[in-house]
């Protein structure tokens, strides 16, 4: 989906003065879905990220073993993985043992890998199916790292930010192939949603179906956009002809980049840094 100025699909950004063979003291964030992943490194005695790359079509480890002269087989001290789960659904928490009865519901079909996860913030429970990424050959390969869901993690700290928060706000978060979709009203969340996407139009269809259905008047509320976008971008264009308040988003919390990483088009990441900083 040509939504953004597109990474290319193997790319890695290093500070210059960071040596990738002394990473035995860093911390290692992975984040994956059916696309392929992304990862970056942090380094505490900076406190800033020294390493970010992104790799699409790369889906096990063994492969991503063979990028950067085996970067990612390095020693680390800690870490998390996220991934991203393509069927999921919010339930209240107290149907916990009924998230797979309304997983196949929803989605009409068995799902395997299946995840509850409780976020007490706005008392729902994400229900989730974990369908196109092997997870356990990931954390086969990386037995250190702590699993992660990458939607869980938005939603947390989208409750937090949006605690005391009056009005609306909207974020979509654009991929190749799919886009996901949190739209609030002050601290309540009245849309998750996950949408397949072929092109920018699909992505402004979505935004302005979902608008239209819960009365969000796009020409006056904030929607930030993450991902696969850019300034000058076609979708970039378009989003600003029909959503005049439209903003491009880094990530929902700050996190310290080395100035090595000054060229990183940080939407492109922003979820990937909102699971760092959750991790550091």
């Amino acid at each position: 989906m040509a939504t953004g100025k597109s990474l290319s699909n193997d790319h890695l950004i290093v500070d210059r003065v960071f040596d990738i063979a002394d990473t035995s003291r860093c911390s290692l964030f992975i984040r994956v879905n059916e696309e392929g992943f992304q990862f970056c490194i942090h380094d505490p005695d900076r406190d800033a990220l020294v390493a970010v790359g992104q790799h699409k079509g790369v889906n096990s480890p063994q492969e991503a073993f063979e990028y950067h002269d085996g970067l990612l087989k390095n020693e680390f001290r800690k870490g998390t993985i996220a991934y991203h789960a393509s069927k999921a659904m919010l339930i209240p928490l107290e149907l916990e043992g009924e998230g797979s009865k309304c997983l196949s519901v929803n989605f009409g079909q068995e799902l395997s890998l299946q995840t509850f996860s409780a976020i007490d913030e706005i008392d729902l429970g994400f229900a989730s199916a974990n369908q196109g990424v092997n997870l356990e050959s990931w954390l086969e390969a990386f037995p250190f790292l702590q699993t992660q869901n990458s939607q869980v993690i938005n939603l947390e700290l989208m409750a937090r930010k949006h605690k005391f928060s009056k009005g609306w706000c909207t974020y979509v978060d654009c991929h190749e192939t799919f886009m996901d979709m949190y739209v609030w009203r002050g601290s309540e969340l009245l849309l998750y949603s996950s949408f397949q996407t072929s092109g920018p139009n699909d992505v402004l269809y979505h935004v302005a179906n979902v608008g239209q259905q819960l009365g969000v008047e796009l020409e006056s509320n904030i929607v930030n956009f993450s991902g696969n976008i850019g300034h000058g971008s076609e979708l970039d264009v378009l989003l600003k002809k029909y959503i005049p308040r439209y903003s491009i988003s880094t990530g929902l919390q700050h996190v310290k980049l080395a100035i090595g990483l000054s060229s990183v088009r940080k939407q492109h990441f922003a979820s990937l840094f909102n699971q760092a900083s959750c991790g550091l």
